[in-house]
């Protein structure tokens, strides 16, 4: 590269169009707000675009079922697509429901998981304190019973913590559109970037 140039895909880093920056941020705040004031909707439209991909998937396993050459690979991929189309109608037809089943099941292997680190904490050889292992142990164990106890309002709480992620993203992008707006100097620590 010639001396005092810069690449395109440098001056877009260094230089942010200050304007696409807000309508981002603004649009990533509007979101963020929406999915946070309709939790249940947008986790009810997630799983249901996740039981689209399911019934894509299952047409795909049940098309490789039927070109596959052995009995073993026809049977394990006529299992597998039968499964996933299962899963499909209930994303689908059933989004309630596949989201508590899941919440459900991530709940029981939290619950597992701390059992298993209470007993790790108890064992020999850790790789951490053995107070870490406890305190890595009982939030396994409070959240797999919060999961198991009530899968609709972790869901629900799930969701609204994705929407406020979202927020504070947009909130940083307007942030970044601000400070670019007053030049490349403020957006690189105090140094002037000459293109």
């Amino acid at each position: 590269m010639v001396a005092g140039t810069t690449t395109t895909l440098g001056v877009a880093f260094t230089r942010p169009d200050w304007k696409a920056l807000l309508v981002r941020g603004l649009a990533a705040a509007a979101i963020g707000i929406a999915v946070m004031v309709w939790p249940d909707i947008t986790l009810k439209v997630l799983v249901i675009l996740v039981g689209v991909w399911a019934l894509a998937d299952g047409i795909g396993l049940l098309a490789a079922a039927i070109r596959a050459p052995s009995g073993a690979a026809k049977g394990l991929f006529g299992l597998l697509g039968v499964l996933a189309l299962i899963a499909a109608f209930f994303c689908i037809f059933r989004p309630g429901v596949a989201a508590s089943t899941v919440i459900w099941v991530i709940g029981f292997w939290l619950l597992i998981r701390g059992i298993f680190e209470v007993f790790a904490a108890f064992g020999g050889s850790l790789g951490m304190s053995r107070w870490l292992a406890f305190l890595s142990a009982a939030v396994d164990l409070a959240l797999g019973i919060l999961f198991v106890t009530h899968p609709d309002k972790t869901a629900t709480g799930l969701s609204w913590l994705f929407g406020l992620f979202i927020l504070m993203g947009g909130a940083l992008l307007v942030w970044l559109a601000l400070v670019a707006r007053k030049g490349p100097s403020d957006v690189v620590a105090g140094t002037v970037i000459e293109g």
